[in-house]
């Protein structure tokens, strides 16, 4: 076998697998490192903070897509605020306020500001926030609201409380600009951002191209079996 490998021929046609084979896993591990980089670019993409206009529109639910993004938005902290009862921060309970933030175009979005041992007054004005997007609660869903407290942040109680053009979604506050004095605490945001769809063009176009190695070496293999089988023939003829 060694005799024939070294023959110009198989010399030849050697080179011409090594070629093929390399090419092939050089164009399947290319494929993947595309599909890699669209994963980690679409991830990077969903930690930038955009307007929350553009992703909690007014007057239904907030979409799948939208929840665990962070936003930012300026507006002004006016109507009286609600008060989520029994919620629980380093082991104390008391409350998480959620303010409606009015924003330029005259909608409102909820923000959730923080958590304070008691219901008392918190300070009104105008801001710039970031947060993250997060869904209503469903649970409680048929409680009302008494002396501006709740048990559950849905979607009824906050349409109840501020009207039907509140946007979708509550965003829970990371930071605000400026910072008044009575703030509550923050409270710590326990959603993710949706997931990203996995790039299957580039995935098939690498298994399709390590397929395509692998034809290689199998007829490499089955050229030069056959190669062999007509040598031993002719040793073998009279």
């Amino acid at each position: 076998m060694l005799r024939l490998l070294f023959t110009p021929r198989w010399l030849a046609r050697s080179l011409l697998g090594v070629v093929l084979l390399a090419a092939c896993v050089g164009l399947g591990v290319w494929q993947w490192d595309r599909a890699q980089a669209t994963l980690d670019s679409e991830h990077a993409a969903l930690e930038v903070p955009v307007q929350v206009i553009d992703l909690a529109p007014a007057g239904t639910d907030l979409p799948g897509e939208s929840v665990g993004r962070p936003v930012f938005a300026t507006g002004s902290y006016t109507a009286p605020p609600l008060y989520v009862s029994n919620r629980a921060l380093d082991g104390r309970k008391g409350f998480w306020v959620l303010s409606p933030l009015e924003l330029s175009d005259g909608s409102q979005v909820a923000i959730l500001r923080g958590w304070l041992p008691e219901v008392v007054e918190v300070p009104t004005g105008n801001v710039e926030v970031t947060g993250v997007m997060q869904p209503y609660e469903n649970f409680y869903s048929g409680s009302t609201a008494k002396n501006g407290v709740i048990v559950s942040m849905t979607r009824d109680e906050i349409v109840a409380a501020w009207g039907e053009d509140v946007r979708a979604g509550i965003v829970n506050l990371s930071s605000q600009d400026p910072a008044f004095p009575g703030d509550p605490l923050p409270v710590p945001s326990t959603v993710q951002p949706g997931g990203v769809g996995f790039p299957l063009q580039n995935f098939f176009y690498a298994l399709q191209w390590l397929i395509f190695a692998g034809f290689v070496v199998f007829f490499w293999w089955r050229w030069i079996g056959i190669d062999l089988r007509d040598l031993d023939r002719g040793k073998e003829a009279p």
